[in-house]
């Protein structure tokens, strides 16, 4: 590890939105929790500075949303997060320069410990809903008709305050981290692997 000390950076905050942008070779990060309250702001950095972008149309303030980019059309889809009214489940898309809300019937995910990933192989978005307590990890894929359950393999405990990434070979998600869903001075697993 090295620490950059670039001259311009975002406010310090908790839980912002942020993913490796490969068409515009940077970092994008948005929103979060800060000392000025819940952002919605966009930041771009390309391995040296940081430079705050300024869209015409951004999605609300929030903190603990999952943002991944999509590699067929190279946009980043952001989804869910929490406000000051409770757990958010809209999808938006960036597409370098400005976000757009993206139409889709109502999201499957109210629990604030959902996270979005791009599955490889299967070439699609899927959201991973961590599950209430005493059930289990849900996977919801965005289908031709709005979001459809998909079964996994020996899904695992409800989780919160985890990650989450897709890999291709066979499709599977991997999670890292989390403890059990209700109980946050627990433990959880600190990686599983699951197939759909």
């Amino acid at each position: 590890w090295q620490q950059l000390t670039p001259a311009v950076s975002p406010p310090a905050r908790l839980g912002a939105a942020m993913t490796w942008d490969a068409s515009q070779q940077a970092l994008v990060l948005f929103g979060g929790w800060g000392d000025a309250g819940l952002l919605d702001d966009t930041w771009r950095f390309d391995g040296v500075q940081w430079q705050p972008v300024t869209p015409t149309l951004a999605p609300s303030p929030r903190w603990n949303a999952s943002l991944v980019q999509e590699p067929r059309s190279g946009r980043l889809w952001l989804y869910g997060g929490e406000d000051f009214t409770g757990t958010l489940t809209d999808l938006w898309t960036w597409d370098g320069t400005d976000w757009e809300f993206a139409e889709q019937v109502p999201l499957p995910a109210e629990d604030t410990h959902s996270r979005l990933a791009w599955l490889p192989g299967v070439e699609e978005l899927v959201v991973v809903d961590g599950g209430k307590p005493g059930g289990n990890v849900e996977v919801w894929r965005i289908g031709p008709s709005g979001w459809q359950a998909i079964g996994a393999d020996r899904s695992p405990m409800a989780l919160e305050n985890f990650e989450v990434v897709g890999h291709a070979l066979p499709p599977q998600l991997l999670l890292v981290g989390g403890h059990a869903a209700g109980e946050p001075g627990t433990s959880g697993v600190s990686m599983a692997l699951f197939y759909v």
